[in-house]
C-alpha cells in the first residue's frame, strides 16, 4: 500500500509539475507571441509613415511657396488663354517639378483658384512631366493649355514643349474634391495643423476611365486648402482669396509594405483606411488590391 501510496503521490506531483511548465510555457508562448505582433505592428506603422509623409509635406511646400511668393498671386490670378508658358505656369512647375521627381507616387496636383481658374502638373503619362493651364470661361468652355517635357531628358519644367490648346467642358466649382476642399481649414501653419480639419482623402479607388496613364493601379485623391496672404491678389485690399487643391497619387507601394513583413503561414496582415477597405493585404484572398477594393470580396468592417 505504501508503495502504491508514493507511485500516486510522485504521479500527482509529476502532473503538477507538467501543469506548471505548460502554464510558464502558455506565458511565454503568449509573451513572444505579443512581442512579435507588436514588433510587425510597429514596423508597418514605420513603414507607412514612411509612404505618407511626403504627401503630406506637399501643403507645407505649397504654402511656403505662397508665403514667400514663390507662386505670385498676381500672376497666378491673372493667368489668361494664350500660346505661351505664362509666367504663372512657370512658377507652379518650378515647386511641383522637384516634388514629382523625387517620389514617383505622385500621378497629379491639381490647384483651383477661387475664379476657377485652374493649374495642374502631372506625371500620368508615363514618359513625360506636364504643366497645364485650365483657362475658365464658362461651365462649357474650359481652355486648356499644356507644356510638357520628357522624363528622360531631366529638362527644367521651363524648357518644355507647348501643345496646341484644346477644349473642354468643366467647371472646378463642380467637382467632388473641389467642395471637399473647400471646407477645411486654409490658415493652419504645418505644424500646428490638425489633420482631421485641413486634409480630406478619397479612396482608395482606380483613375476614372478618362484620366491619362494606367487606370489600373490603385490611387488615392487627398484634398487641402491654402488661404493666400490679405490683398495680394489683384490689389484687392483686405479681401479674402483660396485656393483648393487635390493631389493624386499610387498607392501600389504600399503592397510592397506589406509583402516584406512575414506574418507566417497562418498569419494575415492588412493596411486599410478609416472606412475599413482595404489598401494592401497579405493572405486574404488572393492577394490582388482590386479585388479586395471592388466587387464581392470587398473587406467588410
Amino acid at each position: 500500500r505504501f508503495t502504491v501510496f508514493l507511485t500516486i503521490t510522485s504521479l500527482i506531483a509529476a502532473i503538477f509539475v507538467l501543469i506548471n511548465i505548460m502554464s510558464y510555457y502558455r506565458a511565454a508562448y503568449d509573451e513572444v507571441g505579443t512581442t512579435l505582433v507588436a514588433s510587425v505592428v510597429a514596423q508597418v506603422r514605420s513603414d507607412v509613415s514612411k509612404f505618407f509623409v511626403p504627401k503630406f509635406n506637399i501643403r507645407s511646400v505649397f504654402q511656403f511657396a505662397i508665403n514667400t511668393k514663390q507662386i505670385n498671386t498676381q500672376d497666378v490670378w491673372t493667368l489668361a488663354p494664350g500660346g505661351a508658358l505664362s509666367i504663372g505656369m512657370g512658377q507652379y512647375a518650378d515647386v511641383m517639378g522637384p516634388l514629382f521627381y523625387s517620389d514617383k507616387d505622385f500621378l497629379a496636383a491639381y490647384q483651383a483658384n477661387d475664379n476657377r481658374q485652374v493649374l495642374k502638373y502631372a506625371g500620368e503619362i508615363p514618359d513625360e512631366w506636364f504643366t497645364e493651364h485650365r483657362h475658365y470661361v464658362n461651365a462649357s468652355y474650359q481652355e486648356r493649355l499644356r507644356c510638357w517635357v520628357t522624363r528622360e531628358s531631366n529638362d527644367n519644367p521651363r524648357d518644355c514643349t507647348m501643345k496646341s490648346p484644346s477644349i473642354k467642358s468643366y467647371d472646378p466649382f463642380a467637382q467632388g474634391w473641389y467642395e471637399a476642399a473647400d471646407v477645411l481649414d486654409g490658415k493652419c501653419a504645418a505644424e500646428a495643423c490638425d489633420n482631421s480639419k485641413t486634409f480630406a482623402w478619397e479612396g482608395p479607388g482606380f483613375q476614372s476611365a478618362l484620366a491619362e496613364g494606367d487606370t489600373d493601379k490603385p490611387v488615392f485623391n487627398m484634398m487641402f486648402k491654402l488661404d493666400w496672404p490679405v490683398g495680394t491678389v489683384g490689389g484687392a485690399t483686405g479681401t479674402k482669396h483660396w485656393s483648393n487643391f487635390k493631389v493624386k497619387f499610387l498607392i501600389d507601394q504600399l503592397q510592397n509594405v506589406v509583402d516584406a513583413v512575414v506574418v507566417g503561414k497562418n498569419g494575415d496582415l492588412a493596411i486599410a483606411n478609416q472606412d475599413g477597405q482595404i489598401l494592401a493585404a497579405q493572405s486574404l484572398s488572393d492577394g490582388s488590391i482590386q479585388e479586395l477594393v471592388d466587387g464581392e470580396k470587398a473587406f467588410k468592417k
